[in-house]
């Protein structure tokens, strides 16, 4: 049964559990009642702090793919968060508050929404991609998702099962928040802010104090080692 602050979980396989360490850590700092579930593989160690582990298998080549069906599979029926393991926490966050009445809360990008996708990364493979805008191409993050019950993952899984490799291993976990946003009815869909729940360190400035901070890409994770 979900706690005072609410769900929170998050997807990690690998034996290098340093980042969600410091991010339950960070979690637990400010809501220590709160519910923290990991979804893993058996293979992966435990992480401190941690209340309850949800196991699956899958390919580690198709990550992306294999972190929403692990979401599916939990099977959670009760309003949770779902994050990466590269966000710290400052202030408390309660899902189900900010879910409302609605199904999903999906993260709206704050930033460089304007800004062309590259496409020449990763050897070309998204190259059809390449200089559509951002806030177009992937305007909700797969950092931050609430949702009232699996049944939102059950149906991104569905939709990433249509993707080729290249989307399951990167980038389509956002494709599939897209494309589920479009089949709901309006009334049924949220937003937060990326600005205020996914925040990128440097942009935390003049005085705002985002709930969550985001360090995504190697720089920043970095960086989110000594915070």
């Amino acid at each position: 049964m979900s706690k005072n602050s609410g769900t929170f979980v998050f997807f990690h396989v690998g034996a290098d559990i340093t980042f969600p360490t410091k991010m339950v850590q960070s979690l637990k700092a400010v809501m220590p009642d709160a519910e923290v579930i990991m979804c893993t593989d058996d293979a992966t160690p435990k992480v401190e702090g941690v209340d309850d582990y949800k196991y699956s298998n899958g390919n580690y080549e198709q990550i992306m793919y294999w972190r929403t069906r692990a979401f599916a599979e939990a099977r959670l029926t009760r309003p949770a968060m779902y994050i990466d393991t590269d966000m710290l926490f400052i202030l408390p966050v309660n899902p189900a508050q900010i879910l409302g009445d609605k199904e999903i809360v999906f993260c709206r990008r704050s930033f460089d929404r304007d800004v062309g996708f590259n496409g020449e990364q990763r050897g070309g493979v998204f190259k059809k991609y390449h200089n559509i805008p951002l806030g177009t191409l992937y305007p909700y993050l797969g950092c931050a998702t609430i949702t009232s019950n699996y049944h939102a993952w059950k149906c991104m899984t569905i939709l990433m099962g249509f993707m080729d490799q290249n989307l399951r291993s990167w980038y389509g976990d956002q494709e599939a928040l897209k494309v589920y946003s479009h089949m709901l009815y309006t009334h049924l869909v949220g937003e937060m802010e990326e600005s205020d729940y996914a925040c990128l360190p440097e942009r935390a400035t003049g005085g705002h104090v985002p709930r969550i901070l985001h360090y995504k890409g190697p720089a920043r994770k970095e960086a989110f080692l000594h915070a």
